[in-house]
C-alpha cells in the first residue's frame, strides 16, 4: 500500500472516530443511481428506520462508479442525516443526478437501512437494492450465480459488481442458458478499491441482442457483491436478481436436531428449557469440554418471551445468558436488559483483563414486555470480534453490539458454565434481579475449535 493511500485511509479513521457513534457501522448500498436507462429516469430511494428511544444519525458518502473509493482527501466531511426517535424517513437526493455508483452510509448501528431502485421516485413497482454489510458481504474466490438474466422486446438486465475490499481485485464473467450452455467465453474485468462495476444491459455487454433465463457466474479475488436487475422500459418496473441460495443453511425443521460442525462441542435445549420463578429463578449447566482441544469461539442462541420487568426494581439488570469459565473473571459472554428509566441492552466480557476492569457496550433500546427475542451472540478469537444481536422472531435486528476480544484461550479449564436468567437477590440489594415470567427457549451453544 503506497503513502498516499495509507495517509487517506487513517484521514478515513480519525474522522469516523470524531464524526460518528463509538460503535457506528458501515454498509454498501450496492446501486446507488439517479440517471437515465433507455429514456426512462431511474433513482435508488432509501428508507431509514430508528426504533429507538433516541435521535440516531449516519453520514452517507457517494462513490462514483469506476473511481478507486479508498482514496480520499484528508479531513474529507460527508453529509450527515438525523432520523428522528421511533420514526421512518424515505430519502432522495442523496445521489448526484446523472451519476451511478456506491453509497456508504455510517452511523449508529441501531438505524435499520433499506433501498429499493424506483423510476420517476415510485411511479412504478421498485426493486429491492443489496445492501452490503459484514454479514452478507461474498468472500474472495466464491461463485456467484445469478439466475434469470433476460432480454426481450420490453426488457433489459443490469448487471453490477461492487467492490468492497479496500485493494483493487480481478473478476471472470460467465454467461451460461439454464440449460448449461455456454453464452460467452469468460470475460475479466478488474475493479480498483470500493469501486463498482455497472452495464444496464448486460447481454449487449457480452455480445448477445437477447436471451431468456441466462445465468450470469462472477468470481473476483477480493470481497465483493455481484447483483443484477430487470428493467421492463414499457412499464418501468424493476425485478431484482438476488444471487441463488444454496442449502448450506442453519434453518431446521420441526424436529430435527441441528448437526454440530467437526471438532465443535455443542449444547442444545429445543423447546422452552427455563421458565422462572421464585423458587427457581435461575437456569445453571456445566459445559464440557474435550481434553486437549484448543477452542477459538463461543456461539449462544436463544430465545426468549418477555414476561414483563420485575416490579421492585423494574430497571435492575434482567440477564438473557452468562457463560463463563470457572468464576466472573472467566466471563466470555454477558447480555441484559435494563427497563424503564434506563431502556439499554448491555453486552459484558471479562476475560483477559485484568483486576477490576470489564468491557460492556451498550445501546438504547427499551424491550417491550409480552414480546418475544431471538438472541445471537458471537465470541470469535480467529476474527478478534465480539457481536451480539436481539432480534425480533422475523429477522428484524433492534439492538447489535460489536466489541473486541481479549483472552487467549477458551476454556482453559475443560468446561464451560452456562447461567440463564438470574438467582433472586433482592435480599443482597443487587443490581441483578429475576425475570419473573419470562421463559426461555430454543437454547444452542457451540464452542468451536
Amino acid at each position: 500500500m503506497n503513502m498516499r493511500r495509507l495517509a487517506a485511509l487513517l484521514a478515513m479513521v480519525l474522522f469516523a472516530l470524531a464524526a460518528a457513534p463509538a460503535t457506528a457501522g458501515t454498509v454498501y448500498v450496492t446501486l446507488a443511481m439517479n440517471a437515465t436507462i433507455g429514456g426512462e429516469a431511474y433513482e435508488t430511494v432509501l428508507t431509514v428506520t430508528n426504533p429507538s428511544e433516541e435521535d440516531k444519525s449516519f453520514t452517507s458518502n457517494f462513490i462514483l462508479g469506476a473511481t478507486d473509493g479508498a482514496d480520499r482527501e484528508e479531513g474529507e466531511e460527508y453529509p450527515e442525516t438525523t432520523i428522528p426517535a421511533g420514526s421512518t424517513r424515505i430519502l432522495t437526493g442523496l445521489i448526484p443526478e446523472g451519476s451511478t455508483g456506491l453509497l456508504e452510509i455510517t452511523g449508529d448501528p441501531e438505524l435499520l437501512i433499506r433501498a429499493t431502485l424506483q423510476r420517476d421516485r415510485g411511479s412504478a413497482p421498485g426493486a429491492e437494492v443489496p445492501v452490503v454489510t459484514s454479514d452478507n458481504v461474498v468472500p474472495a474466490l466464491t461463485d456467484v450465480y445469478l439466475k434469470g438474466i433476460r432480454k426481450d422486446g420490453n426488457r433489459t438486465s443490469g448487471l453490477g459488481i461492487a467492490n468492497l475490499s479496500n485493494e483493487s481485485i480481478n473478476c471472470r464473467i460467465d454467461a451460461e442458458t439454464a440449460a448449461g450452455g455456454v453464452l460467452t467465453n469468460t470475460r475479466p474485468v478488474s475493479l480498483q478499491p470500493l469501486s463498482m462495476l455497472y452495464t444496464s444491459d448486460f447481454l449487449a455487454w457480452i455480445g448477445n441482442q437477447s436471451g431468456a433465463d441466462v445465468i450470469a457466474v462472477v468470481r473476483c479475488s477480493g470481497e465483493s457483491f455481484p447483483f443484477a436487475h430487470v428493467l421492463n422500459r414499457q412499464s418501468g418496473a424493476v425485478a431484482a436478481i438476488d444471487p441463488a441460495t444454496s442449502l448450506d443453511s442453519r434453518l431446521i425443521p420441526p424436529g430435527v436436531q441441528l448437526p454440530c460442525p467437526p471438532g465443535a462441542v455443542c449444547f442444545e435445549r429445543q423447546g422452552i428449557f427455563h421458565e422462572p420463578s421464585g423458587s427457581n429463578p435461575a437456569f445453571k449447566t456445566n459445559i464440557p469440554l474435550e481434553p486437549g482441544v484448543t477452542y477459538r469461539s463461543i456461539r449462544v442462541q436463544l430465545t426468549f418471551r418477555h414476561g414483563g420487568w420485575f416490579g421492585p426494581l423494574q430497571d435492575g439488570i434482567h440477564n438473557f445468558f452468562w457463560i463463563f469459565d470457572r468464576d466472573w473473571a472467566g466471563t466470555y459472554g454477558y447480555m441484559n436488559a435494563r427497563g424503564p428509566n434506563r431502556n439499554i441492552v448491555t453486552m459484558l466480557t471479562k476475560a483477559g483483563l485484568s483486576g477490576t476492569d470489564t468491557s460492556r457496550p451498550k445501546v438504547n433500546f427499551g424491550l417491550s414486555p409480552g414480546s418475544t427475542y431471538v438472541v445471537d451472540y458471537l465470541y470469535d478469537l480467529n476474527s478478534g470480534n465480539i457481536e451480539g444481536t436481539v432480534s425480533t422472531p422475523n429477522g428484524t435486528v433492534v439492538a447489535r453490539l460489536f466489541d473486541v476480544t481479549r483472552a487467549s484461550a477458551i476454556g482453559r479449564s475443560g468446561a464451560l458454565t452456562l447461567w440463564v436468567g438470574n438467582p433472586d437477590e433482592r435480599s443482597k440489594g443487587a443490581f441483578e434481579v429475576p425475570s419473573l415470567g419470562w421463559d426461555y427457549s430454543n437454547l444452542r451453544i457451540e464452542v468451536s475449535p
